[in-house]
């Protein structure tokens, strides 16, 4: 699927199997310096630093929980994109963290109905999403995310000014 390649050498019954494999390397599908990073999304005259982090994935929710909240920011946290439009109602955040892939209702379908709603459609909404692929990208664009970021997340790059 990658291009990559696989394949072994034996040695023989007992003297043990080498398995090699390649993948190829992929330039990201935009330099690193166009990245729009976490602090361009929340507006400098905001009363608040609140963020909703929504993901499925209690590790990822916690990393990032704790190291937000260090920075100073209050993180809000939904387990799934259906959580995640009720509460984008209620508490009116000033960023949303969105996992596209999560049981329930994902992200794709929580951030169209978070842009359907009168009260949360200007909320910044950045996907949180393993697949780059470029029809992945688009797709995460068509929603009405304003940006998406590739997992594993640099953090260092997540947070710089």
């Amino acid at each position: 699927m990658h291009g990559g390649r696989i394949w072994f050498k034996s040695e023989g019954r007992g003297k043990g199997t080498c398995f090699t494999f390649t993948i190829p390397r992929r330039e990201p599908l935009a330099p690193v310096e166009d990245i729009k990073y976490l602090k361009n999304f929340i507006r400098k005259d905001a009363d608040e630093n609140s963020i909703l982090l929504v993901d499925d994935n209690a590790r990822n929710r916690r990393l990032f929980h704790d190291i937000l909240v260090r920075l100073g920011y209050d993180i809000f946290l939904a387990t799934n994109g259906r959580e995640a439009v009720e509460m984008a109602k209620n508490l009116q955040p000033t960023l949303i963290l969105m996992d596209t892939e999560m049981p329930v209702m994902d992200g794709i379908e929580a951030t169209r109905a978070i842009r359907a709603c009168e009260e949360t459609k200007d909320i910044p909404v950045i996907a949180l999403t393993s697949y780059v692929m470029k029809s992945d990208k688009d797709k995460i664009l068509a929603c009405g995310c304003n940006d998406f970021i590739t997992k594993p997340v640099d953090i260092q790059l997540l947070l710089k000014r």
